[in-house]
């Protein structure tokens, strides 16, 4: 079975590969077991497909990834409403 950061190093890869990818859809039939990262998607034609046998292990990966991000979003933020820049400020309050 595939990690989840392979996977998701395998599926960024695919949006990068095609990013005029318009569809996304998912794949039965594949067993975690025999779960890689080349057998859980099928790209073609603009269409992407995602083994549901990797849903859990995607998403996993991706909060692992987001939390750091997020921490120094977060950290960010704090900084910017503390500063006495009020350009800073106002980016902030409009994204």
């Amino acid at each position: 079975m595939a990690t989840g950061e392979a996977l998701l190093a395998r599926l960024s890869g695919l949006f990068e590969q095609d990013p005029l990818i318009d569809e996304v859809g998912l794949l039965f039939g594949l067993e975690s077991s025999d779960l890689t990262p080349e057998t859980a998607f099928v790209l073609e034609d603009h269409k992407l497909g995602v083994a549901f046998a990797a849903g859990i292990p995607l998403f996993q990966a991706a909060r692992m990834q987001f939390h750091p991000l997020n921490a120094l979003l977060q950290q960010e933020a704090a900084e910017i409403t503390q500063s006495k820049d009020n350009q800073r400020r106002s980016q902030l309050l409009h994204c």
